[in-house]
């Protein structure tokens, strides 16, 4: 295991639960493990294959760049410049691109939630961030990389607002010049929702590689009483457990202590699971197998090249 894979492993390793921090989770990686995070299951990572899934059903082959970089599908719809209203309405897609920053990430992240949309990357040993929202509060609101200096602001077109940050200006500059807003794309994970909770609706999405290997991804259901659960998978290399406490589906599964999580097992090589406790409330561990029980979901994590279209089966 190299020295980064063994920093983000032990910096993940079951800290307090919540929602990820992504950018301090590589900030913190890159400052040897001092992470302020709130994430607690371990993501083990260290092939150097891209880690492909495959899913039932209409599927889409992730391309990949030179140096094995992730280039997320086409949306088939118009980018944020074009329709800025558009901007931070649908997990399911971002409204931009930036293939040079994906290109030369050893980690990059793509999320889309309510009111806005970002991709955060480590390039050059630095950190790198773009958002971009239909509101100047909601793309202020985003979460922010620890430490980093430079930050621009732009109005690109009219109802659209972009933030890019960098570690200097060379970096900051780079980034805001690798933005294309003329193009729009689907964030796709190694799973599909079979079912949902009744009333629940994705309000967030996100999916990170680690140099062109998936790390990490998942979709956040929100009811309409304001209950919410995380569907998350994380890349575990050579994971084949198929013990547990629990039966999903006739599956087995791992229920955690506290009854806040559903794990299934006997997926090698991934580990796929439904939050519903701490910062995720409202839900109860029925709801958890239910979803679990009807995902489609890899079991060759690392000789598929294909994902599932779509987040979602609607």
């Amino acid at each position: 295991m190299s020295e980064l894979d063994e920093l983000i492993r032990t910096t993940l390793d079951r800290q307090a639960a919540g929602e990820v921090d992504r950018v301090s989770l590589v900030s913190g990686a890159l400052a040897r493990g001092r992470v302020k995070r709130r994430r607690h299951r371990a993501l083990v990572w260290g092939a150097a294959a891209l880690a492909l899934v495959v899913g039932a059903g209409a599927t889409v082959a992730l391309l990949e760049r030179g140096g094995g970089a992730v280039v997320l599908p086409a949306a088939g719809a118009p980018g944020a410049a074009a329709d800025p209203a558009s901007v931070g309405t649908d997990p399911r897609v971002v409204h931009f691109a930036a293939p040079a920053i994906e290109a030369a990430a050893r980690f990059h992240t793509w999320t889309s939630t309510e009111g806005y949309e970002q991709l955060e990357a480590e390039v050059d040993g630095g950190l790198v961030s773009v958002t971009i929202g239909r509101e100047r509060a909601a793309v202020e609101g985003a979460q922010r990389a620890d430490g980093v200096g430079v930050v621009l602001r732009s109005q690109p077109v009219p109802g659209l607002w972009l933030r890019v940050q960098g570690a200097d200006d060379a970096r900051a500059t780079r980034a805001l010049a690798a933005v294309d807003l003329d193009r729009a794309q689907r964030v796709v994970l190694p799973f599909q929702l079979g079912s949902r909770p009744a009333g629940s609706t994705p309000v967030t999405a996100y999916v990170g590689f680690v140099d062109g290997t998936y790390a990490q991804g998942g979709v956040i259901l929100r009811g309409t009483d304001g209950a919410r659960m995380e569907v998350q998978a994380q890349y575990s290399r050579g994971r084949t457990d198929d013990s547990g406490n629990h039966t999903v589906g006739g599956r087995p599964a791992f229920l955690y202590p506290g009854h806040d999580e559903v794990a299934l097992r006997g997926v090698p090589h991934l580990e796929v699971s439904v939050r519903i406790g701490k910062a995720y409330q409202g839900y109860e561990v029925a709801d958890a197998d239910a979803v679990l029980a009807a995902l489609t979901v890899t079991d060759r994590v690392e000789r598929i090249s294909t994902w599932p279209a779509s987040i979602t089966n609607d």
